[in-house]
C-alpha cells in the first residue's frame, strides 16, 4: 500500500476551520504531495475522513445536556482511534495535527501512540499558544498542561511571530523546533455568495463569541463618545456571551445598537460580516485569529487594536489599527473610518502568493526530514 505524505487531523473544521485546512491542503496537492485530512462530520467540502462529532458537533446550535460533554470526549477519542488506525495502514510521513486548546488526555495519548508506532514526524498547529482564560483561575494550571503537551511533538507550526516568541518565552521552545507560515485567505465562495448585490446592513460590527479578552468593553465606551457626535451610525454585537459575563443591554439603549446575543452559524456569520461596513477588533490579547482573513475576503473594512497579532499581520495597515484599550483612540478611529464602503484594496492576490510559498517551504522540510528518520 503507497504511503502517503502528509495527514492533517483537525476535529475543529466546521464552516470556516474547514476552509482554513482547505487552503493548505490545496496548495500541497498543486505540487503533487499526497495527503489525507481528517476532520469533522460537519466539515463544508467532499473529500476527506469525517471521523469527529458526528452527533455532538462543538458549535452547532444544538441545545445539549448534561451527558454532551461525555458523548462528545467519546467521539473525540473514537476519531483518534480510527486516525490512528490508518497511520498505521497508511504510514504517513507527516502527521499535523491542528491543537485547537490545551491538549485533553486522550489527545496526549494519540500523540504518544504516534511517536510509539509510527515513524510520522508530529507536528502540532497551535492555534492558541496561551490559554484565553490564563489571567482567570484557572490560567496557571491551563498553561502546565500545555506545557506537558508542547512537550511531545518533533515540531510546533504556528502562523505569526507573536505565537512564536510566545512559544520561546512561556514554554522555553527551541526555535528549532518552532515552523511558521502565515494565516491563510480563505475562499469563502465555498460556502457563500459573495456575488450577489450587498445592502449595507450596519455601519459598524462586533461578532464573535464575547469573551472578555475581545474588548467589548472598550467598544461600548468608545461608542457611546462617538455617538453623541454622529447619532445616526449603527453598531451591531453579535454573538454568544459567556457565562461570566455582566453585560446589561437595556444600560445601551438609545445609541442605534442592535445585540444578536446567540449562536451564529456560518451563515449568519458571513452575512453580517458582508452586510457591514466596517468590523471592529479591540481585543485585549490574542495569539491568532483567522477573522482578518475572513472579514477581507468578504470585502469589508476592518478597525484593530495594536496588539501584536494584528499588528504583525501583513493584511492590517497603520490605518486600521488603533492603541489597545484606549477608549478615545477608538472612538477617534470610528470617525475615520464612517464613510468606508468597503474594505482596502489589498494585495491579496500577493499574499496568496507568499502564503502558499511559505506552506511549501514548511512541508518540503518535514517531507525531506521524515526521509532522513526512516
Amino acid at each position: 500500500m503507497k504511503r502517503k505524505d502528509v495527514f492533517h487531523v483537525y476535529w475543529g473544521t466546521q464552516g470556516n476551520g474547514g476552509l482554513y485546512l482547505d487552503e493548505i491542503y490545496q496548495v500541497l496537492k498543486s505540487v503533487g504531495i499526497s495527503q489525507d485530512v481528517f476532520v469533522s462530520y460537519y466539515y463544508p467540502l467532499a473529500y476527506g475522513k469525517k471521523v469527529f462529532f458526528k452527533y455532538t458537533d462543538l458549535i452547532s446550535g444544538k441545545k445539549r445536556n448534561r451527558l454532551s460533554p461525555c458523548i462528545r470526549y467519546a467521539e473525540l477519542t473514537w476519531g483518534l482511534m480510527v486516525t490512528l488506525f490508518y497511520v498505521l495502514i497508511y504510514r504517513p510521513r507527516v502527521v499535523n495535527y491542528s491543537l485547537i486548546t490545551y491538549g485533553f488526555f486522550v489527545e496526549k495519548l494519540f500523540f504518544r501512540m504516534i511517536r510509539i508506532v509510527s515513524k510520522s514526524t508530529l507536528v502540532l498547529t497551535c492555534h492558541d499558544v496561551l490559554p484565553f482564560q490564563s489571567e482567570y483561575s484557572h490560567g496557571h494550571s491551563a498553561i502546565t498542561r500545555m506545557h506537558k503537551t508542547l512537550a511531545i511533538p518533533d515540531f510546533l507550526l504556528v502562523h505569526n511571530l507573536n505565537s512564536q516568541r510566545d512559544l520561546s518565552s512561556y514554554f522555553g521552545i527551541s526555535e528549532l523546533k518552532i515552523l511558521k507560515h502565515d494565516f491563510p485567505v480563505m475562499d469563502l465562495s465555498k460556502i457563500f455568495d459573495i456575488t450577489r448585490p450587498c445592502n449595507k446592513e450596519f455601519d459598524y460590527l462586533f461578532i464573535g463569541y464575547l469573551r472578555k479578552e475581545k474588548g467589548l468593553d472598550v467598544l461600548l465606551e468608545a461608542w457611546k463618545r462617538f455617538h453623541i457626535r454622529y447619532p445616526d451610525y449603527t453598531l451591531c454585537i453579535a454573538g454568544n456571551l459567556p457565562g461570566y459575563s455582566h453585560l446589561r443591554v437595556d444600560d445601551y439603549a438609545g445609541l442605534n445598537i442592535t445585540f444578536r446575543l446567540q449562536y451564529l452559524s456560518d451563515m449568519e456569520y458571513c452575512k453580517l460580516i458582508y452586510t457591514s461596513k466596517c468590523v471592529v477588533l479591540p481585543y485585549w490579547r490574542g495569539t491568532n485569529s483567522g477573522v482578518v482573513s475572513t472579514i477581507i475576503s468578504l470585502g469589508t473594512d476592518v478597525i484593530a487594536s495594536d496588539i501584536p497579532m494584528f499588528k504583525s499581520n501583513p493584511m492590517l495597515d497603520e490605518e486600521s489599527l488603533f492603541e489597545a484599550g484606549n477608549v478615545n483612540a477608538l472612538a477617534d478611529k470610528l470617525e475615520e473610518k464612517r464613510y468606508c464602503v468597503s474594505c482596502q484594496k489589498k494585495d491579496i492576490y500577493k499574499y496568496r502568493l507568499s502564503f502558499n510559498e511559505q506552506v511549501l517551504n514548511v512541508y518540503h522540510k518535514l517531507l525531506g526530514l521524515s526521509l532522513i528518520h526512516i
